[in-house]
C-alpha cells in the first residue's frame, strides 16, 4: 500500500495522469496472469465428514449454510470493524484531513504515509504481542478502544464545522 501511495505520488509530481500507473500495472498482472496460465497446478480435492468430494456448488451451498452459525456471524461482525479502522479509514483520511482538519494537500499525504507507516510498525509490533497476550483478550480491548476512537474522531468533525 505504500509503494502505492509513493508510485502514484511520482506519477502526479512528474506531471503525468493517475491512469499511467494503472495501466503499466495492468500490463504486469497481464504478463503474470498468461505466465500462471501455463504452470501446471495439483488438483486438490475436498472432502466432507463422509469422506465423500465436494464440488464448487456444493462447498457454496455449505458456506451459505453456515452463515445460521452465530460464531460465523460474530467473526463476520469482527471481520467489518476490522476493515472500518483498516480499509475504510484509510480511503477516507486524505479527505478528512483536507475538508475538516484543513491542512494542505502535501501535508494530508504526510499523514496518510505516516499512518500508513505507523500501521506497518503496529502490524510488526503485534507479531510479538500475541506471543504475551492472548489473541481473544487483545482483540476485545483493541475493539473496544476502537469503539471509543472511531467516536471521538467522527465528533472531532462536528467540533471543528462549529
Amino acid at each position: 500500500m505504500l509503494a502505492g501511495a509513493m508510485t502514484l505520488g511520482v506519477t502526479l509530481t512528474l506531471g503525468w495522469s493517475w491512469r499511467v500507473p494503472f495501466a503499466l500495472l495492468a500490463g504486469v498482472f497481464a504478463l503474470v496472469i498468461l505466465w500462471g496460465w501455463r504452470l501446471d497446478y495439483p488438483q486438490s480435492h475436498t472432502v466432507d465428514e463422509d469422506g465423500e468430494e465436494i464440488g464448487l456448488w456444493d462447498g457454496l451451498k455449505l458456506a451459505v449454510k453456515s452463515l445460521r452459525r452465530v460464531e460465523v456471524v460474530r467473526w463476520l461482525v469482527l471481520l467489518e470493524f476490522c476493515n472500518l479502522m483498516l480499509d475504510v479509514l484509510l480511503s477516507f483520511l486524505a479527505l478528512y484531513l483536507v475538508d475538516v482538519v484543513q491542512v494542505t494537500e502535501a501535508q494530508a499525504s504526510i499523514g496518510v504515509t505516516v499512518w500508513t507507516g505507523i500501521g506497518l510498525l503496529g502490524d510488526f509490533a503485534l507479531i510479538f504481542l500475541l506471543e504475551r497476550v492472548k489473541g481473544l483478550t487483545y482483540l476485545r480491548y483493541s475493539i473496544a478502544a476502537e469503539m471509543v476512537l472511531f467516536r471521538c474522531f467522527c465528533s472531532s468533525r462536528h467540533l471543528r464545522s462549529s
